[in-house]
């Protein structure tokens, strides 16, 4: 018996400090979400004892019957061409073994082997199936087979363990079988789709080309988390998972035993994983503030004067602002000048003297400012006493300043010279 904790990388740990360590491989394109069917009716016909329609009404309490008559070694859920997209459980299956004798029963799904078929979704606050063999000379051999399982989240009940399958010997045998099936976004505290607790009986658990994705667990066990049973996956991939300790699997004095299956992208807290791992943090308190998917310090978005962001060690800091009036010109964000947020659109003309000049306006775009200059024809009172719209001297206005002897006015100033003699005199 050992202990091991599996994340990214396949790892087993073992008493004798023995390691073996596989890579990691894609997941290949068959891995994308199974096409759903869409709903076309809900009438519920069985087909024969043990077999019901998806679209039955009060399916939980059907299959529970069922399940409870112990009349039926196979009980299938089947669903018709175009029938529904998803089914939802109004509570979770308990199938509990308390007889001395041997058991098989068989659960069979509604997808196909393809995973083509509606998704079974977990009861509100609850997950899907509950087992419990609790007889010193029980066997319960349980198969269960295309299904998908989805969204269980057991966070929050007294037994947060497995958010989508919980099975427990309390005494006695159980062989959990489980292949061509799928668990997609399941939550617990332990297992975040299956938990296996086989510490007081003897048990087995054993995957099949089996799907397990994007399941939570808060603290062991991202996807499976077992204690004292055997467990064996064969052909099956595991993607996404999260978990403070064991991303995909976590076992207890189990021994396991994994071949030809693919683990990819399962991750144990850090920061950069989008989830905020801080007070009250699902995954427990590692001192993150924020989490926002990477380590990066972003700035923060065009056009805020201030903001917070998240920085490479996911803690909270004011980012860099950027936004029109911050005197730099952003010329990637539209901005085709920009002299500062007193400036901008405050000044309409040009500086005295320049024939043409570009300002700023309050959105950070250029325009033709108002120009003001020797020879304009226009007098400006502060730079000039006549302006004639020439350069001439000698014609009462040169240098835009009246020459002696000459008076201007208007504009363009017209001069006249007033200290000629009378005509015809010396006076």
């Amino acid at each position: 018996m050992f202990k091991c904790q599996w994340g990214q990388n396949l790892t087993l740990v073992m008493a004798s400090l023995m390691f073996l360590q596989l890579s990691c491989i894609n997941i290949s394109s068959d891995m994308e979400n199974p096409a759903f069917y869409a709903a076309k009716t809900g009438v519920g016909v069985t087909r024969s004892e043990c077999t019901v329609l998806a679209t039955t009404p009060s399916l939980s309490s059907v299959l529970q019957d069922l399940i409870d008559a112990n009349s039926c070694s196979s009980i299938e859920i089947v669903a018709n061409e175009n029938d529904v997209s998803m089914v939802q459980l109004d509570d979770t299956l308990v199938i509990r073994h308390v007889s001395g004798e041997s058991r098989t029963l068989e659960l069979i799904g509604p997808v196909d082997a393809s995973l083509f078929g509606p998704t079974l979704l977990a009861p509100a606050g609850g997950r899907h199936i509950d087992v419990v063999v609790e007889h010193p000379d029980a066997v319960l051999d349980l198969k269960i087979k295309n299904f998908i399982f989805q969204e269980g989240d057991v966070s929050a009940l007294l037994e947060p363990q497995g958010g989508s399958l919980h099975a427990t010997t309390e005494q006695g045998s159980l062989i959990l079988d489980i292949s061509k099936s799928a668990f997609l976004a399941n939550k617990a505290l332990q297992g975040g789709a299956i938990s296996l607790n086989g510490l007081s009986g003897s048990s087995a658990l054993l995957l099949s080309d089996v799907r397990l994705e994007n399941n939570q667990a808060q603290t062991l066990g991202g996807a499976i988390f077992s204690t004292g049973a055997v467990v064996e996956i064969v052909g099956s991939n595991m993607q996404g998972n999260r978990a403070a300790q064991g991303a995909s699997i976590y076992g207890d004095l189990a021994e396991v035993t994994v071949g030809l299956s693919t683990f990819f992208d399962n991750q144990t807290p850090y920061c950069g994983d989008d989830h905020t791992d801080g007070p009250g943090g699902f995954f427990g308190d590692y001192g993150e503030l924020c989490d926002d998917g990477n380590q990066t310090t972003e700035d923060c978005v065009y056009g805020l004067t201030s903001c917070d962001v998240c920085d490479a060690q996911c803690q909270s800091v004011a980012g860099v602002a950027t936004f029109c009036g911050d005197s730099v010109v952003q010329a990637g964000e539209g901005e085709e000048c920009d002299a500062g947020s007193n400036a901008n659109g405050s000044v309409e003309e040009c500086a005295y003297g320049l024939a043409e000049c570009l300002l700023c306006d309050a959105e950070c775009q250029s325009f033709s400012g108002m120009t003001s200059f020797c020879g304009d024809g226009g007098v400006d009172a502060l730079h000039e006493t006549c302006d004639d719209a020439d350069a001439d001297s000698g014609d009462g206005c040169a240098g835009c300043a009246v020459e002696a002897g000459w008076a201007c006015a208007n504009a363009p100033s017209v001069c006249s010279d007033i200290n000629e003699c009378t005509e015809g005199t010396d006076d």
